[in-house]
């Protein structure tokens, strides 16, 4: 069953009931807040959404309408609860019967009630969607033995090709000119390259296999973000509890990541005990295989500076795939949604305490 934690959406047109929800249910999940049901609509269209709590008198529509329209608009089917300071047996009725509302929330609330109730919620928003979920993992499975097959052959491929192109210039031209310096000098740099990448995936399979330092220290976690994007804090302090040098070491791999796209936006939020991070970039470009490096008489022509193994900015995501597995082991977890003009980076780190 996936463990993740999926935000809480409220609902209402007054700003003091989103203000008060949130405040009470911030230790519960993040918690996202939408003033009309049309700005409800966009959050749900960008996030998973666990429970929608919307209020039933709203100018724009009736909230059981906007409730009841969900299972058409979404593919997947949060939980539903009702606020309403009116108390009508018919607006109940309606509700289940046309909304398939899970409760009936009476204003003013309760709030040790409601707590209790939206975390009974949130169990029965992973049960409902329990089958989704093991179809989505084994996806999930399945496109990240893909993606590293397809690393593994581009990374390794690459090098070795640029290695044996080399290999044959020390055969035909030891002449003791300066073209052997160079031919050496792009066998190291081919070498250093494959044993980068191998030290990468040997890494990546012990963070999966558990596999890493558990020491743990509390410490300002957005002085460590804002070393790694240092546009999106803005003088908060939010403390965590957790493995300090795999996190910056996570963080240091999205950094490297995203600054091949090309950062537009930074920046961070703290919603309740979760400090979320986003990043906005270029969209990522397509992918256009390298040039096939075993091409001796090439080598005769160009100078060995740089990086030989036309490497583009997306012919690899090995940071992107290591940052994900190394906020996976600390309970944490990663969004990358890539659009047609921009791609999203979302990290959601929970268990933070404010000073």
């Amino acid at each position: 069953m996936d463990s993740g934690v999926y935000p809480i959406l409220v609902v209402d047109d007054e700003p003091s009931v989103l203000t008060a929800l949130k405040r009470e249910l911030k230790s519960v999940a993040p918690v996202y807040t939408a003033s009309t049901p049309s700005e409800a609509l966009k959050i749900l269209k960008l996030s998973t959404i666990s429970v929608v709590i919307s209020d039933y008198r709203m100018p724009e529509k009736d909230g059981v309408t906007f409730l009841s329209q969900l299972k058409e608009l979404l593919p997947y089917e949060p939980v539903k609860i009702l606020l309403t300071a009116y108390s009508e047996a018919e607006i109940a009725i309606d509700a289940v019967n046309r909304g398939g509302i899970y409760y009936f929330v009476r204003k003013p609330w309760v709030g040790a009630e409601l707590g209790t109730l939206v975390r009974r919620a949130l169990d029965l928003f992973k049960t409902r969607n329990e089958l989704n979920f093991y179809r989505k993992r084994m996806l999930d499975i399945y496109n990240i033995k893909k993606g590293i097959t397809g690393l593994i052959a581009h990374e390794l491929n690459t090098p070795m090709l640029l290695i044996k192109g080399y290999a044959d210039l020390v055969a035909n031209e030891l002449k003791g000119d300066d073209k052997l310096q160079k031919t050496v000098d792009g066998l190291r740099q081919g070498v250093d390259r494959l044993e980068h990448f191998v030290n990468e995936i040997i890494e990546i399979a012990k963070l999966e296999a558990g596999q890493y330092s558990v020491s743990e220290e509390e410490f300002d976690l957005t002085n460590v973000v804002k070393g790694y994007f240092p546009d999106a804090v803005r003088g908060k302090k939010a403390f965590v509890t957790t493995n300090k040098a795999l996190l910056s070491s996570a963080l240091k791999r999205t950094s490297d990541y995203v600054g091949k796209l090309g950062v537009k936006k930074e920046e961070t939020e703290v919603n309740g005990e979760f400090l979320i991070l986003r990043v906005i970039c270029n969209p990522k470009p397509a992918f256009t295989p390298s040039p096939n490096a075993y091409q001796p008489e090439l080598f005769f022509e160009i100078e060995p500076k740089g990086d030989l193994m036309n490497y583009s900015s997306n012919a690899s995501d090995i940071e992107l795939v290591y940052a994900a597995a190394a906020l996976k082991a600390l309970g944490y977890s990663i969004n990358v949604m890539y659009e047609p003009d921009q791609t999203r980076v979302e990290i959601i780190m929970n268990r933070v305490s404010l000073p």
